[in-house]
């Protein structure tokens, strides 16, 4: 009932300023949207910021959702995997391509922590950003290091980040005796200062919705390593003079041999980092809102979307 009042609600305002165009965001807004807007003389976009089929959508929800997006005039997805779903659930859907944008510097936020308080001018670093669950895969991603470390004493793993699994990770560290050699680092608001200083940077994730600190690490030159999950390395890392995409499920081992090729390789990190600054337009804030224009029906020029449907 509470959903209906709030559509209710929603078309009474509509009727009342009678704009020409409605975006709405997050599959609940995107239903109720839709259903305020239904016979209404109102484009509306909806947009999804996560990969379908990975949220946890009540069957009911999911159902009307099947049904309404078509009604939409445009369906913004981040990255071309969710384009593809939506193309296979809802033919008749017309979707649009529409990732998240850099704008670089990034912020800065309390609290800020220093790299050169951890590592020396001497170390390599080995960088992964995210929080502390299961999804991130920071447990492959510590096997990983575990599995070379031996072998390239000068470098270590450093992970920012806060979240429920910080005291599984620190047990497994402790159970491969590296607590000098992997840091948890914890939450930083300084995540820029941690991306210039790093040697590589590693996303061992099961799946993302659009995965920002990849983008992040590329736009600062980072050379990358990423699994092929759901969704958006693939797009990011188009191919592989971008970065290292990997396999679609996070493997410790296949980590590990990337890892150990990349460290053995400095001119091949150069390359890698100087290629990943490529999505710095890519990305650019002004192509973004290009597509959005385009997704609008607003006059623009350039973008990087693209249309299915």
């Amino acid at each position: 009932m509470d959903r209906l009042r709030r559509a209710l609600a929603l078309r009474r305002l509509l009727k009342q300023r009678q704009p020409q165009r409605v975006v709405s965001f997050l599959w609940d807004a995107n239903i109720f949207t839709l259903v305020a807007a239904r016979g209404l003389e109102i484009q509306v976009v909806v947009s999804e910021r996560n990969y379908p089929y990975a949220d946890a959508v009540p069957w009911l929800h999911a159902k009307a959702r099947l049904l309404l997006y078509p009604y939409s005039a445009c369906v913004v997805l981040q990255t071309s995997r969710g384009l593809d779903w939506a193309a296979q659930t809802m033919p008749r859907a017309r979707g649009k391509v529409i990732p998240n944008p850099i704008a670089l510097p990034l912020p800065v936020t309390s609290p800020t922590v220093d790299p050169a308080t951890s590592f020396d001018a001497a170390t390599k670093i080995i960088l992964g950003v995210g929080r502390l669950t299961h999804a991130k895969g920071f447990d492959v991603l510590i096997d990983a290091f575990a599995s070379v470390a031996d072998q390239n004493q000068e470098w270590q793993l450093a992970i920012l980040g806060e979240g429920p699994e910080r005291t599984s990770l620190e047990r497994q560290v402790r159970h491969l005796g590296l607590e000098g050699r992997i840091h948890l680092k914890g939450a930083a608001g300084n995540v820029s200062d941690w991306y210039q200083r790093a040697d590589i940077f590693v996303m061992a994730s099961r799946y993302e919705g659009f995965p920002n600190a990849l983008l992040e690490a590329m736009a600062h030159g980072c050379p990358v390593i990423s699994f092929d999950c759901d969704t958006g390395p693939a797009d990011m890392i188009s191919s592989q003079e971008y970065g290292v995409l990997l396999g679609r499920s996070p493997d410790a081992t296949q980590l590990a041999a990337a890892l150990a090729s990349l460290i053995s390789d400095e001119q091949r990190r150069k390359r890698l980092g100087n290629a990943a600054l490529e999505v710095r337009e890519r990305y650019s804030i002004d192509a973004i809102i290009a597509d959005w224009d385009q997704a609008l029906a607003l006059p623009a020029s350039g973008g990087n979307g693209s249309w299915a449907g």
